[in-house]
């Protein structure tokens, strides 16, 4: 469940040069696939607010982000299917519960926008396909999902 946001922190580790000690990734690591905030030497690291963001993308503003919603923000899929749980939807609540990749903040001013999620994956997915890596296939639609 937590494999984008693993995908999104490799990506980062690599678009950033990753000059942490292994110690210190390993623990990241750790944390972020307990879904705790991400560790470093100083503390927890904070989420940006994706308030702004979630505003933008659940149009209808009923609280939920629904996969239409998220597809017509040209949003990747695989971190909508991550967190939709079979409901067809995800909230904010979702993505707070969970530590966010280190560097999706493109410009770290401690908010992450729409376009900052969508060009911080395009970077990703990039230096991932230079590299010769590819991300893993998105997991199967839910069954709520194919239900008109």
């Amino acid at each position: 469940m937590k494999q984008h946001w693993m995908l999104l922190a490799a990506g980062a580790c690599l678009l950033g040069g990753c000059q942490k000690e292994s110690a210190d990734a390993n623990t990241a690591a750790q944390n972020a696939m307990a879904g705790n905030a991400a560790a470093s030497p100083t503390g927890p690291a904070k989420n940006p607010d994706m308030t702004e963001f979630a505003k933008t993308v659940d149009a209808d503003g009923d609280g939920h982000m629904s996969r239409a919603e998220w597809q017509a923000q040209g949003l990747p899929q695989s971190s909508f299917d991550m967190f939709e749980k079979g409901r067809g939807f995800v909230t904010l609540d979702d993505y707070r519960a969970n530590a966010a990749p280190p560097g999706i903040d493109l410009d770290g001013d401690g908010v992450l926008t729409v376009a900052e999620f969508r060009e911080f994956d395009r970077q990703m997915a990039a230096r991932m396909a230079a590299d010769g890596k590819a991300p893993p296939p998105p997991p199967p639609p839910s069954p709520a999902a194919s239900r008109p």
